[in-house]
């Protein structure tokens, strides 16, 4: 008997992140294109950031790498395309607790 596969982490978020979001924002997972739409401007209001291009493509796709633990989501105002805001969260594998998954945000 074939079982079909478990969706993975980003099919869960991106099915998430359909249902809350409305006609004004769009909440989804981080894409390539987001740095011309304002998602570099909003990391300095965290901390001290510079980041060129070529650093986002190359951590961009360096995460790719472990989109089932660790997911970028944007707000984008639908109106203007901008991306404002932005929260990362890691899913945390454990042995604990029959050996679950922990959600934890950070902003």
């Amino acid at each position: 008997m074939v079982s079909a596969a478990s969706p993975s982490y980003a099919e869960i978020t991106n099915s998430v992140l359909k249902e809350i979001s409305t006609a004004h924002h769009t909440y989804r997972l981080l894409e390539l294109a987001d740095f011309d739409k304002g998602f570099p401007e909003l990391l300095p209001q965290l901390t001290v950031s510079a980041l060129t291009r070529d650093m986002f493509a190359e951590r961009f796709h360096e995460l790719l790498k472990y989109q089932d633990l660790i997911q970028t989501v944007v707000c984008q105002d639908n109106e203007s395309g901008r991306i404002i805001g932005t929260i990362r969260y890691f899913i945390e594998p454990k042995f604990i607790r029959n050996a679950g998954s922990v959600l934890v945000p950070q902003i």
